[in-house]
């Protein structure tokens, strides 16, 4: 058994080294990282399961970093979502937190067909037109965030990062809950 498992850990660091899961291997010309938190909060409340990206302002800069909060609102920022931190330059701070409603499930109720197929097969003669009904339908889209913070071409939002260990606190503005119907709301 132990002889199995030390296999497995020798195959696993293997597929981790020639494969790509070193996160210590940087490319060549990546700059200095910086550890980077940025804690989003909106009307003083933290903003959980947000998506946060620095787009760079320099747009002769190729790197970027992106971060997702926390339950307490805080992002641990990574260069191009694979570098732990962020490298010294202005960055644009775009947050996006975007939710499908939950569809209820259409054949809730219903009798277990592996138990009783008699019994499944009436119950979905009975529904069988509000099945395909809830089947059609879309689930709605919600942002959860204003539409300006949505781009780096209208964010207000902007950081410097600079050769030291950073901790932001960015205001997504209000509290909000706006259905997007064909990314016209965004």
């Amino acid at each position: 058994m132990l002889k199995k498992i030390f296999v497995l850990v020798l195959i696993f660091s293997g597929i981790c080294h020639w494969g790509g899961c070193n996160r210590n291997s940087l490319p060549d010309d990546l700059p200095k990282l910086v550890p980077t938190t940025i804690n989003v909060t909106q009307e003083g409340k933290p903003l959980a399961n947000a998506l946060v990206s620095l787009s760079p302002i320099d747009m002769n800069t190729k790197w970027s970093a992106v971060g997702r909060t926390n339950i307490d609102g805080k992002a641990q920022m990574s260069t191009n979502g694979m570098y732990d931190g962020v490298t010294a330059g202005k960055y644009k701070v775009v947050i996006l937190k975007e939710e499908a409603e939950k569809l209820p499930d259409p054949y809730e109720g219903a009798p277990d067909p592996k138990t009783d197929m008699d019994k499944y097969q009436e119950w979905y003669m009975k529904n069988e037109a509000q099945i395909a009904s809830m089947q059609r339908r879309q689930a709605k889209v919600f942002t959860f965030v204003e539409g300006k913070y949505t781009f780096a071409e209208t964010t207000p939002l902007e950081i410097e990062i600079t050769d030291n260990v950073h901790k932001y606190n960015i205001d997504a503005g209000k509290i909000v809950k706006i259905e997007l119907k064909d990314n016209k709301n965004r």
